[in-house]
């Protein structure tokens, strides 16, 4: 059984394309493909304990809203 293409995206164009990329050597193998897809961690919709805690890093960049 060959493995399969896995490729990891975020939604970004460069993560687009490398999908692409990955779905078109899938077919070419002839071997299944997975495509994890990456989001941001949203400390307001987990449970528990961390619902409303502020995450424990800060942004690369400003956050519209946020001090």
């Amino acid at each position: 059984m060959e493995l399969p293409v896995t490729v990891g995206t975020d939604g970004s164009e460069a993560g687009l394309a490398a999908a692409d990329w990955a779905a078109r050597e899938a077919l070419l193998r002839g071997c299944p493909l997975r495509v994890p897809h990456a989001l941001p961690l949203m400390p307001h919709l987990l449970p528990g304990r961390f619902a409303g805690r502020r995450p424990a890093v800060r942004p690369l960049w400003p956050v519209p809203g946020r001090a």
